[in-house]
């Protein structure tokens, strides 16, 4: 089933891709968030699934541990950023995000470590499962630096998925589509990402200006020469008639 999931994941975002822009497969979210994530945890089931021992999959259990705080960051995008629940949510967040992400996972990781050191340390799917791990680990680490907004790399920067302090408006996670998630703006740190917002309201307001009212210059019909307009061009007095 998780496998599943993350296969379809990134299926369907690379047809969201080429439905409506190709460039989306080049940027930081898709690159980060849905590709080099989901290979990755998709190598550590299947290790678990190869090795099918009670030890891998209390492993792989405490591993995916993480998504109750992905369910918590799913939950913190919809409330209200003004009501108490929201900030409720935000703190058990940041709670499970760092003792999660920051703890847990690089902890188990270290105990996989030292499993394939117990093991004879072969080069099999057991080293490939403790490198991707690491390189779980390390996405964990760029993400937490972008939460933090400490980061100045554009393409870190479009791979961040939160932020510790979310402004009540235009935030990075209020995308409504897929679309718009990964063209989604708005600043981090010192570097705004507002200008395509403010180029489109400038648009239009541009669009809805009152067009003038064309001149129509209508043809002129000659008139005909009767007696009377030829005497009154003339100037030769009329005769009563």
């Amino acid at each position: 089933m998780i496998i599943a999931f993350f296969t379809l994941d990134i299926v369907f975002q690379m047809l969201v891709a080429l439905a409506t822009d190709i460039k989306m497969l080049t940027h930081g979210r898709f690159i980060f968030n849905i590709l080099i994530h989901h290979c990755l945890s998709l190598m550590c089931i299947i290790a678990a699934l190869v090795y099918n021992s009670n030890e891998f999959y209390a492993l792989l259990m405490g591993f995916l541990t993480v998504e109750f705080n992905t369910f918590l960051l799913k939950i913190r995008r919809l409330i209200d950023r003004e009501k108490i629940r929201y900030r409720l949510v935000n703190i058990l967040f940041l709670i499970t995000w760092f003792v999660q992400r920051i703890v847990v996972f690089p902890i188990l990781t270290f105990y996989i470590w030292y499993l394939w050191y117990r093991e004879g340390m072969l080069f099999d799917l057991l080293l490939a499962c403790c490198l991707c791990c690491l390189l779980l680990v390390s996405l964990y680490v760029m993400w937490t630096i972008a939460l933090l907004g400490k980061s100045c790399n554009s393409k870190v920067l479009e791979a961040n998925i939160a932020l510790a302090n979310e402004p009540r408006r235009d935030s990075l996670t209020d995308a409504p589509t897929i679309v718009d998630m990964y063209r989604s703006t708005g600043s981090v740190g010192t570097i705004r990402w507002d200008m395509r917002k403010s180029s489109e309201k400038g648009a239009a307001k541009s669009d809805t200006l009152p067009l003038p009212t064309p001149h129509l210059s209508l043809p002129t019909v000659p008139r005909r020469s009767t007696p009377d307009s030829v005497e009154a061009d003339s100037g030769a007095p009329q005769s009563p008639v």
